[in-house]
């Protein structure tokens, strides 16, 4: 019998629980590695971004073992993020709590 699914709508359970197996590529390395979603079970896949620890480029979210199209598998237990992709996090988690400048201190009018 088929029914609504118990999962939050496009979170990565969800995607686990439908296609078993999920990668994260990197086009530029060559490289894949298997997605592991413990901490990030409930997150929305549509708005999370993945990037290479080696290269620092975009990480493609994939279905498909990409071992099938030449792509090698990262040995690596748990890689460092790149420098600049955590420049990129930084930034951008500074950026939503920083409120703009001109209602910090707002332009003198006026004599």
């Amino acid at each position: 019998m088929v029914g609504p699914s118990p999962y939050p709508y496009a979170s990565f359970i969800a995607l686990k629980r439908t296609y078993d197996e999920l990668f994260v590529l990197c086009v530029p390395c060559r490289r894949y590695i298997r997605l592991a979603i413990g901490p990030i079970r409930e997150r929305d896949s549509r708005t999370t971004t993945f990037s290479c620890s080696v290269c620092g480029s975009v990480g493609h979210l994939v279905i498909d073992d990409p071992a099938k199209d030449g792509y090698t598998l990262d040995p690596r237990d748990k890689p460092e993020r790149h420098p600049a992709a955590r420049t990129r996090i930084v930034a951008r988690a500074f950026a939503a709590r920083e409120p703009p400048r001109h209602l910090i201190d707002p332009p003198k009018r006026g004599p």
